[in-house]
């Protein structure tokens, strides 16, 4: 079974919490932040060293963030129960990333026993304490009709809100279901809107859909005119952010494109982003959550 990622990266989670410590006393505030500069040094068993008083004094943060060292296996010996244990203590206190993480253990059967009802529970706890995350698993949660009855109207309100909260798995799956028509009423101009929206924030899987899109005429009508430009400089930030599929498919695009389009085309990716043409920039992977 593919195993699925926590809600953040530790990284971007003491980023998200700086804010919440700034009410702390100074030396507790200093212990927390000492722990993030261990962290960035790759020195994870001094930041757990740093996060465990926090953590067993119940401060949230410290308490997610031991939890994922644990869940990663950073700094110490992986262990999903006891990472549980610590999102347990954090989710007490109505902490939505904690909920979120407890969530997806619940749903994978990670330190806990399988339980998809219990999942969305907690994905719903977060959701509603405002967590984008939590919005986007509840969302999909009645889409699937997984933890949850099937409820489509419910489902898509929740997915639009993430999308609202620039969730770009959220902006992502809306891209999707408007590309289809499934299940609404199928919009390609809109469905463009939310993957561009989706590969603004980062999703890989955007911007190789975006490049699919524009490599052809597109929806009804032609909705969408060929632009292989565009879809040059869409498979190749895919392939930048590690999404595989778009390699073929760039391969494919450069056969069909001149010397002087593709030269147009790096000039026009640098000026999109702010980059020199000849910077290469390699992003992890942005998803978040995955299924």
């Amino acid at each position: 079974m593919k195993r699925v990622r926590l809600q953040y990266q530790l990284i971007t989670t003491v980023i998200l919490l700086l804010t919440y410590s700034f009410a702390l006393a100074p030396p507790v505030r200093a212990n927390f932040d000492a722990g993030w500069i261990a962290y960035l040094n790759k020195q994870f068993q001094v930041a757990y060293l740093h996060w465990l008083p926090l953590a067993e004094q119940g401060h949230a943060p410290s308490q997610l963030n031991l939890g994922l060292l644990l869940d990663q296996g950073l700094g110490v010996e992986e262990n999903d129960q006891a990472a549980f244990e610590w999102f347990r203590l954090a989710a007490e206190q109505d902490y939505s990333p904690a909920h979120y993480n407890i969530g997806i253990m619940y749903q994978d059967g990670r330190g806990v026993k399988q339980d998809k009802y219990k999942a969305f529970e907690h994905f719903n706890t977060a959701a509603k304490l405002g967590n984008s995350y939590g919005q986007f698993k509840t969302g999909l949660a009645y889409l699937n009709g997984e933890g949850v009855p099937l409820n489509v109207d419910e489902g898509l309100i929740w997915m639009e809100v993430a999308a609202d909260h620039n969730n770009s798995m959220a902006q992502f799956k809306l891209g999707q279901i408007y590309e289809k028509g499934d299940i609404v009423g199928k919009d390609i101009l809109k469905a463009v809107d939310l993957y561009q929206a989706s590969a603004e924030n980062g999703n890989a899987a955007s911007c190789h859909q975006l490049g699919v899109i524009h490599s052809k005429k597109y929806g009804q009508d032609d909705e969408i005119e060929q632009d292989l430009i565009k879809a040059f400089i869409w498979f190749s930030y895919a392939i930048e952010r590690g999404y595989r599929p778009s390699v073929n498919s760039l391969l494919i695009l450069q056969t069909e494109l001149t010397e002087e389009e593709l030269v147009e085309a790096e000039l026009l990716k640098a000026s999109l982003f702010g980059r020199e043409a000849e910077e290469v920039i390699v992003d992890e992977p942005v998803a978040i959550i995955s299924d």
